[in-house]
């Protein structure tokens, strides 16, 4: 078993030639790919916590009053961002009977999706977070 995360794209503002493509590409990886696939979607808390890092050190090193204020209102904004805020994300998991299967798939979703920039590979701490998630689902996790 594996997971990739679905890179999704803004298809409201695409052009309809774009969106023919991805539809395009999608449809040749229903075709071509026989075996058992699962499209997850989950929702993560939005991550700010490097613009408030940014933020809190500008406040603390700024001398100017009335910047300070603003610098305080945007990390006020930032800190209601990440906790109320969620977004969605999209992971394909594909599962396989032996470890041959597992690699033809593997190169499957690869050349198919990964190449045509609509999959990524995640890292072994975001997937175990993943699964953690899928069996836990009230619990808050921040990928």
């Amino acid at each position: 078993m594996d997971i990739k995360k679905i890179k999704c794209k803004d298809l409201v503002n695409a052009e309809d030639a774009e969106i023919d493509y991805y539809n395009t590409i999608f449809n040749k990886f229903y075709k071509t790919y026989s075996d058992d696939i699962k499209i997850i979607g989950m929702n993560f808390p939005v991550d700010t916590g490097e613009q408030q890092q940014y933020l809190s050190h500008k406040i603390a090193t700024t001398k100017n009053q009335v910047y300070k204020k603003f610098l305080n209102i945007k990390l006020m904004e930032l800190e209601y961002i990440s906790s109320q805020i969620t977004e969605r994300e999209y992971y394909i998991m594909h599962f396989a009977k032996n470890e041959q299967d597992f690699r033809e798939q593997s190169i499957s979703i690869r050349v198919v999706l990964e190449n045509n920039d609509l999959a990524e590979e995640l890292t072994k701490e975001k997937k175990i977070n993943i699964i953690f998630k899928m069996n836990n689902k009230n619990t808050l996790i921040t990928i």
